[in-house]
């Protein structure tokens, strides 16, 4: 009985480490990715909404998965 409920103990903490990131932290995330990466600063970035910042982190996350060396041969 005691093994049975550490095993459905550890699925829930597993379950609540494994949970999505919440609105609020993906505007945070994205938020910091852009200023690091992307040149903007807070003040820029404060006054925009979730869609705005995101649209702005879905061009930058696109320059930086299609950069490309100047010597690589493709």
């Amino acid at each position: 009985m005691e093994k049975k409920r550490k095993h459905f103990a550890a699925l829930r903490a597993q379950e609540k480490r494994n949970k999505p990131p919440t609105k609020a932290q993906k505007r945070s995330q994205m938020s910091t990715y852009l200023k690091h990466m992307g040149r903007f600063t807070y003040k820029q970035l404060k006054g925009k909404n979730f869609d705005e910042i995101q649209k702005l982190f879905d061009k930058e996350m696109k320059r930086v998965t299609t950069f490309m060396a100047m010597g690589s041969k493709e």
